[in-house]
């Protein structure tokens, strides 16, 4: 069934304004607007909601770092990126937030209505919803990592780590290459934002209203083509769970050629071209895994295939050489490599 449902979304960076119309099921904008002429400004009720939070974050998995954002549950799946490279690095990222301004249109007023352009129920080049309300501030997110710990001082890196970021005062180009500039930036995060529209900062989320729903304030028994399905909290989780067992499989793959180059004297030829293959392969399975995946997950969400196709896309993984148990096994059979390095340690 088509959506009806009033519903949010993370900004992400992405820039649109009150009219903006908006695809749920890949969760991309449109890059049109519903309005013909500009409705009255006096139909914006606006409200001021100062607020600042700072957070800590050390998991360095997407479930966390997801949830510290307040990122939508089926928004995230289109954002499943960032990862540290190596089990033996500490990696700590810092989000600090700041809430500025909230609009909302008064969708229901006659005078807004007679502004809306009609043909966007017919023709809305496959929206399901528009934006009606902007919350305005900024958000920053800032990651430190730390390589080449022992699992010996690994707590302690994460403890200092932890100490500089408490050390950070909420107070008042280019990206900043160190903790001092990056502190820098934080401390002046409030000052920039009130430089852009009007001291509001950027858009930080939008509200978005069903098309299917507006059409009922124009016309009775009007069909919204594009169909949504909303994904379980189950789904989600699984998927979640999917990619936090890769990236540490992969940040162990990457260790374990880290340690195949240092021991290269000491280890047999084929023995390398074994760890530098995996390597690649699955590099080149992962990215057709995200394509496929990315795909999958948009026609599900439209309506297109069933869900019973994303299980599918699931259970295949879990027989590929991308699986848990795949790369286990691997790991078992050249874990020599790495004692050999702790016996010639570079």
């Amino acid at each position: 069934m088509a959506s009806t449902k009033v519903i949010t979304r993370k900004s992400l960076g992405r820039g649109a304004f009150i009219g903006s119309l908006y695809n749920v099921s890949n969760d991309t904008f449109c890059g049109t607007a519903i309005f013909k002429s500009k409705y009255p400004d006096d139909s914006i009720r606006k409200v001021d909601i100062s607020h600042t939070e700072i957070l800590y974050e050390y998991e360095n998995t997407y479930k966390e770092k997801f949830n510290k954002l307040d990122i939508e549950a089926e928004l995230k799946l289109s954002y499943l990126n960032d990862e540290k490279d190596s089990l033996k690095s500490v990696k700590g990222t810092l989000i600090y937030k700041i809430t500025s301004v909230e609009e909302n249109l008064v969708i229901h007023r006659d005078d807004v209505k007679a502004c809306i352009s009609t043909d966007v129920f017919t023709n809305n080049q496959n929206a399901t919803h528009v934006v009606i309300g902007i919350k305005w501030g900024a958000a920053i997110m800032a990651s430190f990592e730390c390589k080449d710990t022992n699992e010996e001082n690994r707590s302690h890196v994460k403890g200092a780590l932890k100490c500089h970021f408490e050390k950070i005062k909420i107070s008042g180009g280019e990206l900043p290459q160190s903790f001092d500039e990056a502190r820098k930036l934080i401390a002046e995060l409030p000052l920039y934002t009130k430089q852009y529209n009007d001291g509001k900062g950027v858009p930080i989320e939008y509200t978005l209203y069903p098309l299917s729903e507006l059409a009922k304030l124009f016309i009775q028994d009007v069909a919204i083509d594009n169909m949504i399905t909303e994904l379980s909290e189950e789904t989600i989780l699984r998927v979640d769970q999917v990619f936090d067992g890769l990236s540490e499989s992969k940040q162990r793959l990457n260790d374990l050629y880290n340690d195949a180059q240092s021991t290269s004297d000491f280890i047999m030829d084929k023995v390398f071209a074994q760890i530098s293959n995996r390597v690649q392969e699955v590099r080149i399975n992962e990215e057709n895994f995200r394509r496929e995946l990315a795909e999958c997950l948009v026609k599900v969400r439209s309506g297109k295939i069933n869900i019973i196709e994303l299980e599918n896309k699931l259970k295949k993984f879990h027989k590929s050489v991308l699986s848990k148990n795949s790369m286990m096994e691997f790991f078992r059979q050249h874990r020599s490599v790495s004692t050999l390095l702790n016996w010639y340690p570079y």
